[in-house]
């Protein structure tokens, strides 16, 4: 994977406006992350740009969930917010039927409001099309209207009243790997905010 060099690196801060974000720092990890997002990736930055313009109060409010901070090693004392991008359609709906947690309670829900309040003895067309649209239109529109839309991380820390955005993550890589790669790249950058946690 090919990665900027410095020069490009000053030249995609100045094009991002970085520096609009008067109590945030990026590192340059994260900031090098999210010029992978925009040159090779599948995800462009906008939706993590999106997210930090609200934690920053430069920005409309998301539909994600609230920025929440780690308690348990080896993040701990540090902080996550999603940002939400359209592959993790599938997670959110499956979450709010139930699917992921393995007991399918609003799934099952759904059906049976929709067989109950239907005429026919037979399972139709249109119970079907009523089910289809439940389990994802409405699955969606009422977990984004709840501001419970998961999706990947941007991880940052708090230091003096300023956010410090270290990285974009997966959940998918766990929070071994997820640390050290800030431990790695970040650490030697701001070694304060690894010193409180």
């Amino acid at each position: 994977m090919p990665y900027p060099s410095q020069d490009q690196l000053i030249k995609y801060k100045e094009w991002m406006e970085f520096e609009r974000f008067e109590n945030a720092v990026f590192t340059d990890l994260f900031v090098t992350q999210l010029w992978i997002m925009d040159t090779i990736g599948r995800i462009p930055s906008c939706y993590v740009m999106d997210e930090i313009k609200f934690l920053e109060s430069k920005g409309k409010k998301t539909s994600t969930k609230p920025a929440t901070r780690f308690t348990k090693p080896p993040l701990e004392g540090l902080w996550h917010k999603h940002f939400f991008v359209s592959y993790f359609l599938v997670t959110n709906l499956c979450n709010y039927l139930g699917i992921e947690q393995g007991h399918q309670r609003n799934l099952k829900k759904i059906i049976e409001e929709v067989i109950n309040n239907s005429e026919s003895e037979h399972f139709t067309e249109e119970m079907s099309a009523q089910i289809a649209h439940r389990v994802s239109i409405e699955a969606f529109q009422e977990r984004a209207g709840a501001d419970r839309l998961t999706g990947e991380w941007i991880i940052f820390g708090k230091h003096d009243g300023k956010n410090y955005y270290l990285s974009v993550a997966s959940h998918d890589e766990g929070d071994a790997v997820i640390f050290n790669r800030i431990q790695q790249y970040c650490v030697p950058q701001f070694p304060f905010l690894f010193s409180e946690n």
